[in-house]
C-alpha cells in the first residue's frame, strides 16, 4: 500500500500549498543532496518525502534502508523528488525506480532549507518549530519513514535536529474524503 495517497491523478490546479512529497521548498545557500542506493537485501521500495536510514559506512555510495527502532537519529535523510526513470504506463511517479540512484536530503550541518515529508495518518497538525518523530513500523500504529507529531505508542524515534517548518496540508486530495494523507514541510536545524 502506498504511503502517500496520490488519488486518481494530479488535479489541474494544485492547492495553495501544492508541494508534493519530496519537493525542496526552500534553500538558503547550497543544498546538501547526496545519492544512495536501496539495500539489495531489503524487500521494500521508498517513496518521495519518506524518511530513510542512510548507512554512510559504505565506501562507494550511501546505502538506504527503511527506518527501524535501531536507526540512529544522525542517520536520517529524506528522499528527494527529482528526475527518475519511469515507464510510459507508470502513471504518477511516486518514488525512484529499482536500480536507480536515490537523491537524499541529508541531515547535515549547514543544510538550510525545507523539504516536504509525508505526515503519518491521524497525526495532528504540527507546530512550526516542533519536534519531528519518525515512525518505525513496529506495529500497525506507525508506518516506517513517516513523520509524526508525537511518539505514537513509543514506536517512533526522535529526529534530533529536525523540526517542522509548516503545518499539515493536503496538496492533492479533497480533505473530506475518507483516506487523506497529509504532507508537511520539515527542516534540518542542526
Amino acid at each position: 500500500m502506498a504511503k502517500f495517497n496520490y488519488a486518481s491523478g494530479l488535479p489541474r490546479v494544485l492547492k495553495q500549498k501544492g508541494y508534493l512529497p519530496g519537493q525542496i521548498t526552500r534553500a538558503f545557500g547550497p543544498r546538501y543532496i547526496s545519492a544512495g542506493f536501496l539495500d539489495s537485501a531489503t524487500d521494500s521500495t521508498v517513496e518521495f518525502g519518506e524518511f530513510v536510514e542512510i548507512n554512510a559506512g559504505d565506501t562507494y555510495a550511501r546505502e538506504v534502508l527503511p527506518v527501524t527502532s535501531a536507526t540512529a537519529t544522525g542517520e536520517l535523510g529524506v528522499v528527494v523528488r527529482d528526475v527518475v526513470g519511469a515507464g510510459s504506463g507508470d502513471g504518477i511517479v511516486t518514488g525512484p525506480k529499482e536500480h536507480v540512484a536515490i537523491s537524499l536530503f541529508l541531515g547535515t550541518p549547514g543544510q538550510k532549507g525545507a523539504i516536504v515529508a509525508i505526515l503519518g495518518n491521524g497525526a495532528t497538525s504540527p507546530a512550526v518549530g516542533g519536534a519531528v518523530y519518525v515512525g518505525t513500523g513496529a506495529s500497525t500504529n506507525t508506518v516506517a519513514g513517516l513523520a509524526y507529531t508525537t511518539n505514537v505508542n513509543s514506536e517512533c524515534i526522535t529526529a534530533t535536529n529536525w523540526s517542522f517548518a509548516s503545518t499539515k496540508f493536503a496538496p492533492l486530495v479533497d480533505e473530506t474524503t475518507t483516506r487523506v494523507v497529509y504532507a508537511v514541510e520539515v527542516q534540518y536545524a542542526g
